[in-house]
């Protein structure tokens, strides 16, 4: 009896190095999760394929309850212990091509019966978890419609002016997409949303010196400034 009780408490240490441990966050890059996402040393059965991944961008949290039981139906040698243990798989996001949605929404234009060959413009917004942008503006001169605001972009994010404007509440004057449907037109005047590219900064493809672009105010530019004045 001694022999046996000193051969069992020799093999505990052995058994205990077979226990198979969570792992606390993971990264995902396949569409599938595995029982070797959730526990390192899972054995023969890592591969096993256990359900699909949360959606690129997004994270699912599987609980203490969810691994024991996911641990005793795949014979994985864990159990919780204090209750509060859980893993947290992440899919990284991608970034989508303009032409990878264009096609996605006219094929949903053609489901709905519409012209799929319809002009598309996409609409950008502003979100907590966006891509970072920042943009400073400063007001030049006040009218009774509207104001002559510069402005100085710091990111250069697809329609980044258009957007912010319209975030702050003062979109740019006759923006089609992201104005007011009560801004006033101003026919035979200027035919555009008013925004112009006064100057730009860019690195020279060649050397990396700042090349400085200016270009005037257009005619109808000017034309709206003084309607604006008058």
């Amino acid at each position: 009896m001694r022999l046996m009780l000193l051969l069992l408490l020799l093999a505990a240490p052995a058994q205990a190095q077979d226990l198979a441990t969570i792992r606390p966050f993971v990264q995902v890059e396949e569409p599938m999760v595995r029982l070797s996402d959730l526990f390192e040393g899972a054995g023969p059965r890592a591969s096993t394929v256990l359900g699909p991944a949360p959606a690129p961008g997004t994270r699912m949290v599987i609980e203490a309850a969810q691994l024991a039981a996911i641990a005793r139906q795949q014979g994985i040698a864990w159990r919780p212990v204090a209750g509060v243990e859980r893993v947290v798989l992440e899919r990284p996001g991608r970034p989508v091509a303009r032409e990878e949605v264009m096609a996605l929404l006219r094929a949903a234009l053609r489901h709905q019966g519409l012209d799929e060959d319809a002009e598309v413009e996409l609409m950008m917004t502003t979100r907590p978890d966006g891509a970072p942008s920042r943009t400073r503006y400063r007001v030049l001169e006040r009218f009774a419609a509207a104001s002559l605001v510069q402005f100085d972009i710091e990111t250069g994010r697809q329609h980044q002016i258009r957007v912010h404007a319209r975030a702050i509440g003062h979109p740019v004057l006759l923006d089609a997409l992201y104005g007011d449907d009560a801004q006033p037109a101003w026919p035979g005047v200027i035919a555009r949303q008013a925004l112009h590219a006064r100057k730009v900064v860019l690195p020279h493809p060649r050397t990396g010196a700042p090349l400085v672009l200016e270009a005037p105010l257009p005619d109808d530019f000017l034309r709206l400034l003084a309607a604006l004045r008058g």
